[in-house]
């Protein structure tokens, strides 16, 4: 075996005191290091020293080894199954994962400098199943890395004429050779479905660009239908998908020009308190779920929307508010509608540090005069730590390369519209209009967000459920904003408390917002 490729200059670090924990920075010639690297911090840390030519030891390249299969396995299970069957057991470059005896040969052993050829032999098998599984994707991710060799699959020369086995390995030698990033954050998701790069150039062999979406789920088991030569399995259990899948799938056949009103006329009948559902609606199958959603109230007939989120309490924008004494009307998923005076409304305090706003925000919770009856679902909300199931989920101003989760917006019109979530902070979730080319269908039935849409809600789609995301209050791109509404769990409960305190009502009404439970996805 050939040398391999020069070390990553300014991404190393020296080793830290444990034997098996290696320092690292960002490489110059990726966007990030490998993002397994960090995980529970065993294999790499920050605040070491650059120390780029230092040796690495047997035990150093055997932990890291074993933490990539941990990496690989979460992605691509059989091919790392794969790889630790060529790679461990008797006659085989590493003969047992178990940790020596102390003190022992074998402990002294695992102490001693690696030599290139071992790092060589103990790195090929990942290359040569990786190059069997996914040959686009390691060839992209060789020459992110710069060990990219042309004719070969390895971080190494193929030409044998330069073989230096016998040369201790270096730390920056090691980190080249496993600079694979297989996870599913960082750069390894280049479309931003959630799946990670890897299974898609894998699974889909007829499509060049790696992209995997909801519609290519759903036709998953007609391989014939997107060209699919050998499925490698399922693909991680991502949110993304799942809530883009949930609107495609209602979306597809069918025609925006019928599909985009949720009630028919609601206008013309609305102040007569005639509502009628739209049976072709692309979610009409949710009725239950949407009735969340009040369609009129007598301060500004169709808007000023509300979003019921305990059977007494709703959210509506801070600067499109409701008075006290508006009658505001909700509708049974079998037409008929339920009407509550609002007593009150109060802004919901912003906890999270975002200086811009400071304690402001354009949330208001509204209490009304009684509960709503059981056919009345107020919607959930999402939990605290919901940026974990969603992949590149900062904003980065001049940067979109943001989640394209396909989920539902409202307007003054009662239109339920297709966008694309694309943000959420501490402070803001937006959404953007789908791109034409990639998304034809969800670009079909978007709207664009417009002058007295605000106040009105968006959602992910969750098992059929609603997972309520902001109200809007902007539209930058045309896509909508608003205050997020991820973790703001604790505030809205405190708000309720304190509308139920002002209003007199003895032990307050005992509800608080239910947060819609993801522990079912992948988190990031």
């Amino acid at each position: 075996m050939s040398n391999m490729k020069p070390e990553r200059g300014a991404m190393l670090r020296a080793i830290s005191g444990a034997a098996v924990i290696f320092g690292g920075a960002v490489s110059p010639l990726l966007a990030a290091d490998p993002s397994w690297w960090r995980q529970d911090d065993t294999v790499v840390i920050t605040s070491a020293a650059p120390n780029n030519y230092g040796p690495v030891t047997v035990g150093q390249a055997k932990h890291m080894a074993k933490s990539a299969l941990t990496a690989l396995r979460k992605v691509a299970p059989q091919v790392a199954n794969a790889v630790e069957a060529d790679l461990v057991g008797t006659g085989k470059p590493i003969p047992t994962w178990v940790a020596p005896a102390p003190g022992s040969d074998l402990a002294k052993a695992q102490s001693a400098a690696l030599l290139a050829g071992q790092l060589k032999a103990i790195a090929a098998p990942f290359y040569e199943r990786l190059h069997g599984y996914a040959p686009a994707w390691l060839d992209l991710r060789l020459q992110a890395a710069g060990t990219y060799t042309s004719g070969s699959y390895f971080p190494w020369t193929a030409a044998a004429a330069d073989d230096a086995n016998y040369a201790i390995a270096t730390i920056g030698q090691l980190k080249a050779v496993f600079a694979l990033d297989f996870a599913l954050d960082s750069e390894m998701d280049d479309d931003c479905d959630g799946i990670p790069d890897l299974w898609e150039y894998a699974v889909i062999h007829a499509d060049t660009t790696g992209t995997w979406t909801a519609i290519n789920q759903i036709t998953l088991l007609n391989a014939a239908t997107i060209g699919l030569t050998s499925p490698a399995g399922a693909p991680p259990h991502t949110l993304s998908l799942h809530s883009s899948a949930q609107v495609d799938n209602r979306i597809a056949g069918k025609a925006a020009t019928n599909s985009l009103a949720m009630f028919v006329n609601y206008q013309a009948n609305g102040a007569a308190g005639t509502f009628v559902r739209n049976t072709d609606f692309w979610a009409a199958d949710m009725a239950q779920e949407l009735t969340c959603m009040s369609p009129w109230n007598t301060m500004d007939s169709s808007r000023r929307a509300g979003t019921l989120v305990t059977p007494r309490h709703m959210l509506v924008a801070h600067h499109f508010f409701l008075n006290p004494g508006t009658v505001v009307t909700f509708v049974t998923a079998g037409n008929v509608p339920v009407t509550r005076t609002v007593v009150n409304s109060m802004m919901v305090p912003n906890t999270i540090n975002v200086p811009v706003q400071g304690t402001s925000t354009d949330l208001d919770m509204v209490l009304l005069d009684a509960d709503l009856p059981p056919s009345i679902t107020p919607c959930l909300v999402p939990p605290a730590n919901l940026a974990q199931y969603i992949p590149r989920h900062d904003f980065i101003p001049g940067s979109y390369r943001t989640p394209l989760i396909a989920g539902m917006g409202l307007n003054q019109e009662e239109e339920g519209f297709v966008n694309q979530f694309y943000v959420v902070s501490d402070g803001l979730t937006g959404f953007q209009p789908p791109n034409a080319t990639a998304f034809p269908k969800r670009a079909e039935f978007n709207k664009l967000v417009i002058l007295y849409d605000s106040g009105n809600p968006s959602f992910l789609l969750v098992n059929n459920k609603l997972m309520l995301m902001t109200l809007w209050h902007t539209n930058p791109f045309g896509g909508g904003a608003g205050d997020g509404v991820w973790n703001r769990t604790a505030s809205f409960n405190s708000t309720i408390a304190a509308l139920d305190a002002a209003a007199g009502i003895t032990g307050g009404t005992g509800y608080t917002v239910t947060e819609m439970d993801l522990s079912e996805f992948l988190k990031f």
